[in-house]
């Protein structure tokens, strides 16, 4: 995976501009980029792949497992919204530390899955950032040469 996400300063809140060459992709660097915030990580711009995100590991590779979520949703932006939030309710319940994303599918124009690589039972402390959700505010993913949007997240 070749994308491209940036973080943006948005009064009260923090967003991630991201895009990518397909949605699977848009998916993926939106995902890397509250990844990197919930590390405490606040690069500007990242033009990564997806396997760059574990930089600066902490964990056994015996800790390392894969986690699954899956959302549904009426749009993409619907999707999205749903999968992030997801992701972020089991980063902050399950003690599950994200390192980064293995894959996202979309089994139809209705739902999508996603599979993270990660470390479970992360020690106190790991995440150094509290993201509470992402919003819809201002969301729109647009398609044209390449996928783009801007997730607002309420920290």
């Amino acid at each position: 995976m070749n994308h491209y996400y940036r973080i943006v300063d948005h009064t009260a809140d923090i967003a991630v501009r991201a895009s990518g060459s397909s949605r699977a992709e848009l998916f993926a660097a939106v995902l890397a980029g509250v990844m990197r915030l919930l590390k405490g990580e606040r690069e500007k711009n990242s033009k990564t792949t997806s396997s760059q995100v574990k930089r600066g590991l902490t964990c056994q590779p015996a800790a390392l497992s894969t986690f699954q979520l899956s959302a549904q949703g009426v749009d993409d932006e619907e999707l999205l919204v749903e999968l992030v939030n997801k992701f972020l309710f089991a980063c902050q319940t399950e003690k599950w530390f994200p390192l980064q994303v293995q894959s996202i599918i979309f089994p139809d124009d209705k739902s999508v899955s996603a599979e993270f690589i990660g470390c479970l039972n992360s020690p106190k402390g790991s995440l150094k950032r509290e993201i509470k959700a992402a919003t819809y505010h201002n969301l729109k993913i647009t398609r044209g040469e390449r996928w783009r949007t801007t997730l607002v997240l309420d920290v």
